[in-house]
């Protein structure tokens, strides 16, 4: 009975070991790197208000973040930068507050 759950536990153990892969690290810029947004076509406007967050999109071949800011009203605006570049695309998420 010990030999076939040892023989058990070894054939899970060897197929274990054998269905593993090496996982590629994503391309990206490196880290700690200070960003350098003078190449960027546009810089954002005020009119889009004071800046409450930052959330990074989870795409190695598009660095992408974007900048959540509140207006004086209270609505939220999303505009996304591509962190690698500095590009800050003129499309905007606008999420009105009631």
């Amino acid at each position: 009975m010990k030999k076939r759950i040892l023989c058990l536990v070894l054939t899970i153990v060897v197929g274990a070991i054998a269905g593993c892969q090496k996982i590629e690290a994503p391309m990206g810029p490196p880290g700690g790197a200070p960003l350098d947004f003078s190449g960027a076509t546009k810089s954002i406007p005020l009119e889009h208000g004071r800046l409450i967050g930052v959330t990074q999109l989870a795409n190695p071949n598009r660095p992408l973040a974007v900048l959540w800011f509140e207006r004086p009203d209270q609505t939220i605006t999303g505009v996304r930068v591509n962190v690698s570049t500095g590009v800050i695309f003129s499309t905007v998420i606008v999420l009105p507050r009631k």
